[in-house]
């Protein structure tokens, strides 16, 4: 539980944790005049906000939103939710922002603050060109990678360097148990796990483990 003055009054944040990071649950006012000292006020109010000032003027939580269409936008209002400490663990378990990032685990977005869109990849939310790819736009953060589904010849896999890129938000270095792979260059080369396949920014195809150069 956090207390944040405000004058004559304070602020109580109850937080919880939850699988997505930390979320305020409740927001609540201690005020010292005719309740006593101590006393929760009648104001009690679920945590809703319409920009990170409305969560505090710390820093420690942001205005966590959603979206139901990338392309319109974020919702008004969202829940005030604690930013997660850095660094993000690397498990692997992607989300889509409202600014068509995918990031590698929820910690990622909210890290950067993004709105909320949809559990898995963005390359799964069936956006229209130029919307979905990278290669025609810029990311709003992180990379714009090349991961190119197995079974393409070499030629259609290099032109995923213009047409079928994607953002992503991944740490520099995963732990190789937790990271989806391997991938290899399009003209073959020595593979590599999937984070290093999304910093580098070139087409990596995706490939069994047998066929990696040993």
């Amino acid at each position: 539980m956090t207390h944040v003055a405000l004058g004559m009054r304070a602020l109580v944040v109850l937080t919880v944790a939850t699988g997505c990071g930390t979320d305020i649950v409740r927001l609540a006012t201690l005020d010292g005049g005719a309740g006593g000292a101590g006393e929760t006020g009648a104001g009690d109010a679920a945590a809703t906000c319409r920009t990170d000032s409305d969560c505090g003027d710390g820093g420690e939580f942001f205005c966590s939103k959603t979206c139901v269409d990338p392309l319109a936008g974020p919702s008004a209002t969202g829940t005030c939710k604690l930013v997660p400490a850095d660094p993000c663990p690397d498990n692997f378990m992607p989300v889509c922002g409202c600014d068509q990032v995918t990031y590698f685990n929820d910690c990622f977005r909210s890290r950067e603050r993004a709105a909320w869109f949809q559990v898995g990849t963005c390359q799964g939310a069936q956006l229209p060109l130029p919307f979905a790819a990278c290669g025609l736009r810029r990311c709003a953060t992180g990379t714009c990678a090349h991961l190119v589904p197995a079974g393409f010849p070499a030629d259609v896999c290099n032109a995923f360097l213009l047409y079928a890129g994607s953002c992503w938000k991944a740490p520099d270095r995963c732990s190789l148990d937790s990271n989806p792979g391997p991938y290899m260059p399009c003209d073959g080369g020595a593979c590599v796990d999937m984070c290093t396949a999304i910093q580098m920014g070139t087409p990596y195809q995706l490939v069994a483990p047998a066929q990696c150069p040993r």
